[in-house]
């Protein structure tokens, strides 16, 4: 029998000790994944000696790296359960994501610079499993209008093996996620119309070499991040929202996005140091935009903060996360720094 495309799960589970292999489980694959790989690409050392032909030699392998990718949708918690941790935990965590939880109200993901962990990942593809660990990623929050907000994530590691194992039978997420439509959307105090969206952490990521290690490699992790913005805005008369004063300016604004899931849980990106990097000139049907790109930057000394990434019940605090973010919207002109 064919080995069907669709028929394919991905599984992620944190390490206890970086770079050792985790057993993965049903719980491990409740993840609704997207364009899922992961492909072993090993370093090659090429033997050609000088020798009385111009024949070479087979090549000898050398590091076992290995990389996977998948995209998911954006969710949180179910409504009841805000303040518990989110299905996309292990997502978030695998790119230098901390989680916290203030229970009964909140989930909050925020990226960190020490603390990371390392996770076991296995892509089950219909009969056949790829199994890596010690990995670690980068991460891109992108939206389209109408569409879902969706996850995309890069992850390097070290390669394991290939082997003939069953599908799990995990039991899915059942929230729906967050489309992005009827959002709520301001930079510097400015609501901004546009189709599309993404948040690339840009993190590094260093595979540590190990000569003691068959693979030659004993886990990844994030040594840095240049975190960017890009977005597709209207253009606007200077008087409602200068892009170009604010690129020559040194001043950082909030960005703030707000939408609601059909489940009733509201999700706030927050970035509150902002500032354009570059603004062109484009077109949507006829209409000026604006194709607009942030640099995000550290509001606090102490840092990682150049993001987060909220999930709470609407039904007991929409109103006030509502006014909150509105607030916070207006006000971040007369808050702005600069750097």
């Amino acid at each position: 029998m064919p080995l069907l495309t669709r028929r394919t799960q991905f599984a992620i589970a944190e390490e206890t000790t970086p770079g050792d292999v985790e057993t993965l489980t049903a719980t491990n694959a409740a993840i609704l994944a997207y364009e899922t790989t992961l492909n072993p690409s090993p370093t090659f050392f090429k033997r050609d000696p000088y020798t009385k032909t111009l024949s070479r030699y087979n090549s000898i392998p050398g590091q076992r790296i290995c990389e996977a990718t998948m995209k998911c949708e954006l969710m949180g918690p179910v409504s009841s359960r805000c303040g518990d941790t989110g299905p996309l935990k292990a997502i978030f965590g695998a790119c230098a994501f901390s989680e916290t939880l203030d229970t009964g109200t909140s989930t909050t993901y925020k990226p960190l610079s020490t603390s990371q962990l390392t996770y076991t990942i296995g892509v089950y593809e219909d009969g056949v499993k790829k199994l890596m660990s010690g990995a670690m990623g980068n991460l891109i929050l992108s939206g389209v209008l109408g569409e879902p907000m969706m996850v995309e994530c890069t992850f390097r590691g070290k390669y394991e093996s290939v082997t003939d194992v069953d599908l799990l039978t995990p039991t899915y997420p059942t929230q729906k996620p967050f489309i992005f439509i009827g959002a709520t959307l301001a930079y510097g105090g400015t609501t901004l119309r546009l189709n599309n969206i993404s948040i690339d952490m840009r993190n590094e990521v260093a595979l540590r070499s190990d000569v003691t290690s068959s693979a030659g490699i004993d886990y990844a992790f994030v040594t840095s991040r240049d975190p960017i913005a890009t977005i597709d805005p209207e253009m606007e008369l200077v008087a409602t929202h200068d892009f170009f004063g604010k690129l020559l300016s040194e001043a950082t604004y909030a960005l703030n996005i707000y939408m609601v899931s059909p489940d009733g849980v509201h999700v706030h990106i927050n970035i509150p140091s902002a500032r354009y990097t570059a603004v062109n000139p484009g077109d949507r049907d006829g209409i000026r935009t604006v194709d607009a790109t942030f640099e995000l930057t550290k509001k606090a000394d102490a840092g990682d903060d150049e993001i987060s990434i909220g999930f709470v019940d609407t039904s007991s605090s929409s109103s006030s996360s509502s006014s909150s973010l509105s607030s916070s919207s207006s006000s971040s002109s007369s808050s702005s720094t600069s750097t």
